[in-house]
């Protein structure tokens, strides 16, 4: 996927992604839990298989219908993401944890990204220009 996203992208260009932390998920992941309402119940169901995040929702509705979806999440470390964005040509800016409102106002503050603290893995990513490309080239052909 990043290849492709890298491929759409002008050279200098920014791509911005949003994971959940991997450390913080796994520490506070909750395994059954539902909700009801009026007319549906809601219940999900999660386990972790490897390095993703398994749920299994199911929707009763009041009329007797019943749905079944699942959803894979698949959890990285910063340092695998920033490796796989790097073959791609794209290099990481910045990493960011989460975003708070300031006082009253509608702005809002970033937070460095913190391994097993943050909720959310942001991460600011900058596509290779043509020369960062050729400057690495040179190198790699130097030594």
């Amino acid at each position: 996927v990043l290849h492709q996203v890298a491929g759409l992208l002008k050279p200098g260009a920014c791509f911005f992604l949003d994971l959940p932390d991997k450390t913080k998920t796994l520490k506070s992941l909750v395994s059954q839990d539902s909700l009801e309402s009026l007319d549906l119940n809601v219940s999900q169901r999660r386990r972790v298989e490897g390095d993703v995040i398994l749920k299994q929702i199911e929707i009763r509705r009041a009329n007797g219908e019943v749905q079944h979806f699942e959803e894979r999440v698949r959890l990285y470390e910063l340092e695998a993401v920033v490796t796989m964005a790097a073959q791609a040509g794209l290099t990481l800016q910045r990493a960011y944890g989460s975003f708070h409102a300031i006082g009253n106002s509608d702005s809002q503050e970033a937070l460095e990204y913190q391994r097993g603290e943050s909720d959310r893995m942001m991460m600011f990513f900058r596509k290779q220009s043509g020369s960062d490309l050729n400057d690495k080239a040179m190198t790699s052909t130097k030594g």
